[in-house]
Order: structure tokens, then C-alpha cells, then sequence
């Protein structure tokens, strides 16, 4: 058969051409396939680390790595040299050197587009465009990147992609595509049982919901990071989780616990010694929480040792972050004169970092010039080096056409064999796709039953709720218009519809903390029924708690049923107002107390009479959770609700 191939010209031809061909991109194609681990190379692990603090080392690092690379014909090491010198690049603002690097190394044939390497450069690609904020062209590199990966299969990098894409929906202020992504890296993390990335996504979920102000939620996810990472991350790491869990606690209200949190992690911060940064957000965390407990001389203290911090390690653009503390601080204490001095320095510090900005990146570039020489030095050996061996080459023609006709022939078997190779293989991996993704459709059918069903009873829940409600209006009708009427009952279904609003907007259905729940109905109420020229306090005092579904619907409803009541008839011919909203937890039962300071009622209430369709709910809602229900009434204190029930179902 080789013979018949050989003696056709034609044929001749074109296999003359291939092996020409195949010799020009051999580097490249072996660069492909060679095992490389760039994590265990000494030049580019340690220019790496020292990529802040000594760039020039660094820089020397990369281009002794370039010209080991260049001389083991090794592409793949070459390419994360290159990565390496785009990524210092990019870190010292010279924006253009970075894109001129990713651009030539996207020329070489080892960047085709549908190799792994392709998916890392998009990446880096992404990286590079979100910060010179162009968002449009970041996030079409991190989708594209996303398909490289997930075609072969890989769950780390996918995990990296999804991660810098929740950065990038964060900064564009779009966290819902931010919570899709989370949600759906912890999706891949969970199925590749890979724990390590599982707290990975639990803290992308907790820096996406203090982003939201949503408080609660976020430390709720930070202490699940904190509770997985106990044998798979450091313990610098894990120490970082709970430091956040605790910041984000002071920020949601629960100031003692945050305060409590912070002073057991105190020891540790206190003994490092080689991280200043995480030393100074420490001390300014701690600060704050100190002075948010009226611990106002231990506060200001932890504050000024950040102030030292920041001015010791020249942390300019966290100064403004310092002067708020001082700046609120004395504005609770009312010491007005000291709070407009630190609001002054506050704002002189946010317009001067953009002068200094500027200054730093000018000394950068005239930096980057003396390396630019140097590169330029270096590539101009290499070209003589080049030349000197073209040279010594035009000696050896003759064994070089001997080496071609054994090549050409044993290029040609191997041709052959690959691609008969090459088709079993593909004939395997199809049978397998097809395989994992009919278990796959199968699995995600089942799903899509179970939550039809969910949806159904949701569905039948609610309307059997309406219709309850329609009932009971029907027997409480005299005496009211029927606009009244509608208005109460539209109310009342409006509740409902922000209830479950709420309840599937967060990730783990059936675990929703009651902070966040049930003020932000009050709020809502607030919003829309406050009449014109009344001003409403709301005073919030709640126990971190997580309640499910058919515990925290019946709580709303209750709140619903009291607060519109409240507004209606508690603060009538008054100008102010407070409500105070109170929920507390012992030995597995909650205590609910909703009250204001408004006019009272006369006498006393007979609140199992029926004779009132507000009292007729409430006590039906309460039955439902097997709780109890007191109404305390004071015509010169106003009128307190307090609910009794268990946290579970008995």
C-alpha cells in the first residue's frame, strides 16, 4: 500500500508537504501533549510570590524561565511564562505590554481554539478587560473560557472561571447573575466532591450577600466555609472565614456575638507577624465592633492601631475606611465637632488617592522602561545566538536529507496509526457521553417531577389560604364598604406573594434566617400604609435564627395581620411613632413581641370572642405553629403582642 502511495506523484506531493509542515510545528504540537506542572516550577512558583514585593527579582525570574523554556522547545512552558509576565504587568498598570503579550501568544499554534491552554488565555483575557472595566468584552472571554472547560471536563478551572465571574457581576452590581454563578460552581464543586472547592463557593455566597447588606445570610455562609474548611484549607484561611462571619454579624445587628467572635480569633492575628494587611483588617474590624458595643476606649484603640498600620505599610486607599469609624463614632457620642473633623479627613483622604494614584503609576512605568532595555538586551542576544547556529547548520545539509527520509516514512506509518487510533478512542468517549448523559436526563426528569409536585401543593397551600381568608371576610363584612374590604384582602395576598418572593430568592430553600424576613415586612408596611405627616420608628431586637418554611409563613402572616392593624388605629392624631419588633430564643422555643408606644385600648380585649376578623386570623395562624398569644393592652404605653411557639413541629 505505501508503495502504490509513493509512486503517485500526486500523493507524493502532498505527503511531502504534510511532513514539512509537521516538522515547522512539531515544537509546538509536542509543547501540547508534554506533562508540565507550572506549580512545581522554581521560577515561575517564586516569581509568583515575589510578584508585590520585589518586582524587579521577579521580572529576572521570568525571562531565566523564557530562555529555558526556548531552549527545551517545551511550549507549554513557555506559555505560563508568558501568563506570568502578563499577570506582573497588568499588577504594575502597564496595560498595553500585558495585551501585547496575550496577542503574540495567542499567534503560536499551541493557542488553537479548542485546546485547554486557549481556555486559560481566556481567561486571563477576562481578568485583564475587567480591570480596565470592560465588562462587555470580560465577561464574553469568562463564558467562552467556561466552554473550554466544561467540554474537557475540567471542574478546577471551571471553579476559577465562576469565581472571577461572581467578581465581575459584584463590581457591575448584578448579583442576581452573581448568585447564579455561585449556585452553579457550587452545583459542579459538589459533584466533583471536591471540599476544598465547596468552601470555596459557601464564601463566595457570604461575600455576595454582604455586598446585598444582606447581613444575616452572609455570616450564615461564612460559617459554613469556616465549618468545611477544618482539615482542607490552612488556618490562616479558616481564621479569615470567621473573622468575616464576625464582621458581618456586627454589621447585621448582633453586635455582642460579633464583638465575642473577633475576641476568641484576637490571639491569632495578634502572633502573625508576616501579614500586615490581614493584621490591619483585623484591628479595624475589632475596633469597630468594640465601639459598636460602647466599648469606646478599647475601640479607638484597635481604630488608632489600624491608623498605625496603614500609615507604617502606606495603605492610602483604606485611611477613608479608618476616618468613617472615627467620623460615626463620635457622631453616636455626640461630639459633633470631633465627627465633622473626621468626616473632613474622610473625604480629603477619597480625593487625594487619585493624585496619588497617578504618581505611583508613573514611577511604575519609568520602572517598566529600565526593564523594556533589558528585554530588549536579552532579545537581541537570542537573535545572534540564532544566527551563530544557522550558520553551523549550513554544514550539515547532507544529514539532515538522510534523517528526512527516515523521518518521512515513519511520519507516514504514524499518521496512519494515530488516526486509526484515534477513532477507536473517540468511538469509546462517545459511548460514554452518551451514557452519562442519559443517566443525566434521567436524574434532572426525576427532579423536575419531585418539584412539580412541590409546586403543585405550594400552589393548592395558597389558594386553600385565600379562600380562608375570602370565608372569614364574608362574616365580617357590616358595617364596611366594600373598597375597605378589597383593600384588606388584596393586602393580605401581597403578603403572601412577598413571602414567597423571599423564600426562593435564597439559595438553600427552607433555611432563611427570621431577621431578614420579617423586617423587611414591616418595612414594606411601613412604606405603604404610614399615613401623610407621621414619622415611624422601628426598633429591631432579634436572636440569630434560621426557621423553615411552615414555621417562618404563619410568622409573616401574624406580622402582616398585627402591623396593619397597628397603623390603622395605634398612632391616630399623633405625629410619631415606634414599633418594636423583638424575637428570642430558649430551650427550643421563640418568643415573638411586636408593640408600639401608640394610643391603647380601653378596657380589656376578649381576643377568643371572634367577634374580630384581625383577632380571628392571628389566633388561627398561632394554632397552626402549636403556639400561644397574649395582647397586653396600656392606654399610656400602647399595645404589646407576644407570641409563644417551638421552633419545630411537634
Amino acid at each position: 500500500m505505501f508503495a502504490k502511495i509513493i509512486l503517485n506523484s500526486k500523493n507524493c506531493i502532498t505527503l511531502l508537504s504534510l511532513f514539512i509542515g509537521m516538522l515547522m510545528l512539531a515544537p509546538a504540537a509536542y509543547a501540547e501533549v508534554k506533562d508540565f506542572d507550572r506549580h512545581e516550577n522554581f521560577y515561575l512558583r517564586k516569581s509568583e510570590e515575589l510578584l508585590r514585593s520585589k518586582p524587579d527579582s521577579a521580572l529576572l525570574l521570568l525571562q531565566i524561565a523564557e530562555i529555558e523554556a526556548n531552549k527545551t522547545n517545551n511550549g507549554a512552558y513557555y506559555f505560563w511564562v508568558q501568563i506570568m509576565k502578563n499577570r506582573f504587568y497588568s499588577a504594575y498598570d502597564r496595560v498595553s505590554k500585558a495585551q501585547g503579550i496575550l496577542d503574540k501568544l495567542y499567534e503560536r499554534p499551541i493557542t488553537t481554539t479548542d485546546s485547554i491552554l486557549y481556555g486559560y488565555w481566556l481567561n486571563e483575557k477576562g481578568h485583564l478587560s475587567m480591570d480596565e472595566y470592560e465588562w462587555e468584552k470580560s465577561l464574553l472571554y469568562y463564558l467562552q473560557a467556561i466552554e473550554i472547560f466544561q467540554k474537557y471536563g475540567l471542574y478546577s478551572e471551571l471553579s476559577t472561571v465562576y469565581s472571577n465571574l461572581i467578581t465581575h457581576f459584584v463590581h457591575v452590581k448584578d448579583y442576581k447573575s452573581a448568585l447564579y454563578y455561585a449556585r452553579k460552581k457550587l452545583e459542579y464543586s459538589q459533584e466533583s466532591k471536591n471540599t476544598s472547592h465547596v468552601v470555596r463557593c459557601y464564601e463566595d455566597l457570604g461575600y455576595i450577600a454582604f455586598y446585598r447588606t444582606e447581613y444575616d445570610t452572609s455570616a450564615h455562609y461564612y460559617m459554613k466555609a469556616y465549618e468545611l474548611s477544618e482539615g482542607v484549607k490552612s488556618r490562616y484561611s479558616r481564621k479569615v472565614y470567621y473573622e468575616s462571619a464576625a464582621d458581618a454579624f456586627v454589621y447585621a445587628g448582633y453586635k455582642k456575638k460579633g464583638m465575642e467572635m473577633l475576641k476568641e480569633i484576637k490571639p491569632f492575628f495578634d502572633s502573625i507577624v508576616d501579614k500586615p494587611i490581614a493584621t490591619f483588617f483585623f484591628a479595624l474590624n475589632y475596633g469597630n465592633a468594640l465601639l459598636e458595643n460602647d466599648f469606646a476606649d478599647s475601640g479607638l484603640y484597635h481604630v488608632a492601631k489600624a491608623e498605625q498600620l496603614a500609615n507604617e505599610y502606606a495603605y492610602t486607599e483604606y485611611k477613608a475606611f479608618i476616618y468613617e469609624k472615627y467620623y460615626l463614632h463620635f457622631k453616636r457620642k455626640g461630639e459633633d465637632k470631633l465627627a465633622l473633623k473626621y468626616l473632613e479627613k474622610k473625604d480629603s483622604v477619597e480625593l487625594l488617592i487619585n493624585s496619588i494614584e497617578d504618581q505611583e503609576r508613573l514611577t511604575k512605568v519609568s520602572k517598566m522602561v529600565d526593564a523594556d532595555i533589558k528585554e530588549n538586551t536579552i532579545d537581541n542576544l537570542k537573535e545572534q545566538n540564532t544566527q551563530s547556529k544557522d550558520q553551523i547548520e549550513k554544514g550539515k545539509y547532507w544529514r539532515l536529507f538522510l534523517l528526512f527520509v527516515i523521518l518521512l516514512v515513519a511520519t507516514i506509518g504514524c499518521f496512519i496509526w494515530i488516526q486509526l487510533r484515534e477513532k477507536a478512542k473517540n468511538q469509546v468517549w462517545l459511548e460514554q457521553q452518551v451514557s452519562e448523559r442519559t443517566f443525566e436526563l434521567k436524574e434532572k426528569n426525576n427532579e423536575a417531577g419531585l418539584l412539580l409536585t412541590e409546586i403543585h401543593h405550594r400552589v393548592k397551600n395558597n389558594l386553600q389560604l385565600i379562600s380562608s381568608f375570602l370565608s372569614l371576610q364574608r362574616h365580617f363584612t357590616e358595617g364596611k364598604n366594600s373598597e375597605d374590604i378589597i383593600a384588606e384582602t388584596v393586602g393580605r395576598v401581597q403578603c403572601m406573594a412577598l413571602i414567597h418572593e423571599k423564600l426562593y430568592a435564597d439559595a438553600e430553600i427552607g433555611k432563611t434566617p427570621v431577621r431578614d424576613f420579617l423586617v423587611e415586612i414591616v418595612k414594606q408596611l411601613n412604606a405603604s400604609m404610614r399615613r401623610m405627616g407621621l414619622e415611624v420608628d422601628i426598633k429591631e431586637n432579634f436572636e440569630y435564627c434560621l426557621l423553615p418554611a411552615d414555621r417562618l409563613i404563619p410568622c409573616a402572616l401574624i406580622t402582616n395581620e398585627i402591623v396593619t392593624n397597628i397603623f390603622k388605629y395605634a398612632f391616630e392624631g399623633r405625629e410619631k411613632g415606634l414599633i418594636e419588633v423583638t424575637f428570642n430564643l430558649k430551650d427550643s422555643m421563640a418568643t415573638y413581641i411586636l408593640s408600639d408606644n401608640g394610643i391603647g385600648i380601653d378596657g380589656e380585649i376578649d381576643k377568643d370572642s371572634g367577634d374580630s376578623l384581625g383577632m380571628t386570623i392571628i389566633g388561627g395562624l398561632v394554632d397552626q405553629i402549636d403556639g400561644t398569644w397574649t395582647i397586653d393592652t396600656k392606654s399610656s404605653n400602647g399595645t404589646k403582642y407576644t407570641i409563644t411557639f417551638p421552633i419545630k413541629e411537634k
